[in-house]
């Protein structure tokens, strides 16, 4: 005969765990090309150098009434990245798993987002330059396994962390000077 016994596993404290790690971490960056200053009717490429993952992290945890041990680990990622342009526009890629969420934040040589800036900065009234807003969505997984068993398949987190950055981007229209 069996006997089922349904433990309450503690998933909010591999959620606080990650979220403390994620905290830790420098704050988001992010840069753009043209460098600053900007163009007007140029494709300005986005992407984001800091980190994209935390983890994994375990914790033990014994349940009180059965004493059975149990390890949950636990892996976060950014599962969006967010761009306010300072123009008014709002750019946003989102990594629908783990894997993705490593590399959401792209490169210089393949940008996670693009933006084009039809007026300059100053024109706009934004003499320092736009202010561009950087929010980072970081969501999480975890499992489980009892003793040394095997672990289940992951789960997603309910909680989710974010982190933001803001900073002037600069842009401005070339305009040419020749005459016939």
């Amino acid at each position: 005969m069996y006997q089922l016994v349904c433990s309450d596993l503690p998933e909010p404290s591999v959620w606080d765990e990650l979220a403390s790690a994620i905290e830790a971490l420098p704050p988001p960056v992010w840069e753009a090309s043209p460098p600053e200053p900007g163009i007007t009717g140029l494709e300005t490429w986005l992407w984001h150098s800091g980190n994209t993952d935390a983890g994994p992290i375990s914790v033990s945890y014994t349940d009180g009434v059965t004493g059975r041990s149990f390890t949950l680990e636990g892996r976060a990622w950014v599962g969006t990245i967010t761009w306010e342009t300072g123009d008014g526009e709002t750019v946003r890629v989102d990594a629908l798993s783990h894997a993705s969420g490593l590399t959401i934040g792209g490169t210089e040589e393949q940008p996670a987002a693009t933006h084009t800036y039809e007026t300059s900065s100053a024109e706009a009234g934004e003499s320092a330059g736009y202010t561009v807003a950087l929010d980072l969505t970081w969501v999480g997984e975890w499992r489980w396994r009892e003793g040394s068993g095997p672990w289940t398949a992951y789960q997603p987190m309910l909680s989710t962390a974010t982190a933001s950055n803001t900073g002037q981007y600069e842009v401005v229209q070339i305009v040419s000077d020749l005459q016939p």
